[in-house]
């Protein structure tokens, strides 16, 4: 009760937030937390009030892009769509270094700039969340304070984690409030290893054959010839039952990884930073 409580004034403080704003651009992925900022800023602002815009490439997870489009549909927000195929033509990303998040959010805030002015949007709001920043590697999220007052972030400005923004979401009736985590396709290609258009396309198509066996939280971790899989400790038991197991690797394999391994570990945050 004491939570919810708690939940309430923070919902209550990210409104005031958005109230200094007459119109806002809100980066939505298709996540919780940009999700829950673009139905926080409806409520404020209302529906002429706020632009939604995805990034659509093909290094962001297809059913992430669907439920982004979903959300905006709920939401009754003009929603646009940008091509983020630039990506894979940039150096600076595609060679994979630690500082391929940096490249990744510089090069697309800075295309989404540029649009501000005629879409007469005040700021551009994107989802970070205060947890991201306290407990994970986040070169990104430089890449924002570097681009100044341009590009907001609340929750980091109000101090705002993951479990409170979930129970927001659950408050404001969105579906996806219990949605696992999730993150872009190239966080599954270890650093130093060029990212290219193949791998990516391995690794999409993977995680939907898993998505379509019912598990639920899901990286495959792409190592050249070899498929790692990561799921949530509580579903490593069905990656080896009868049938599912042999499912797996023949259909991993067909992808083209020779060696399909099973981390006992399982699902961890940042499982590539590690």
């Amino acid at each position: 009760m004491e939570f919810m409580s708690s939940c309430l004034d923070v919902l209550s403080r990210l409104e005031c937030w958005f109230r200094q704003f007459n119109k806002v651009l809100i980066m939505l992925s298709g996540g919780v937390d940009s999700s829950t900022l673009l139905a926080v800023a409806v409520r404020v602002l209302g529906r002429g009030g706020v632009v939604a815009l995805t990034v659509k490439s093909p290094v962001e997870p297809p059913w992430d892009f669907n439920d982004a489009v979903s959300i905006a549909n709920d939401l009754g927000v003009k929603h646009l769509v940008i091509d983020g195929s630039y990506l894979l033509s940039s150096e600076d990303f595609v060679c994979n270094s630690r500082l391929r998040c940096y490249y990744c959010k510089k090069l697309t805030l800075s295309r989404v700039l540029s649009t501000v002015d005629e879409l007469g949007v005040d700021v551009v709001v994107e989802g970070t969340n205060y947890d991201d920043v306290q407990a994970d590697y986040r070169p990104g999220f430089n890449a924002v304070k570097e681009l100044g007052p341009r590009v907001r972030s609340p929750y980091v400005e109000l101090g705002i984690g993951k479990e409170c923004i979930r129970t927001i979401a659950k408050l404001l009736g969105l579906r996806i409030h219990d949605k696992p985590a999730s993150a872009c396709l190239a966080s599954r290609i270890p650093y130093g290893d060029r990212i290219t258009l193949e791998r990516l396309q391995r690794v999409r198509d993977g995680e939907l054959i898993l998505k379509e066996l019912g598990f639920k939280i899901i990286r495959l971790r792409d190592h050249g010839d070899i498929a790692r899989i990561e799921v949530g400790i509580d579903e490593l038991h069905k990656v080896l039952q009868e049938g599912i197991r042999d499912l797996v690797v023949s259909k991993l394999k067909e992808l083209g990884y020779r060696y399909v391994t099973l981390d006992l570990e399982g699902y961890r945050r940042s499982g590539l930073n590690l």
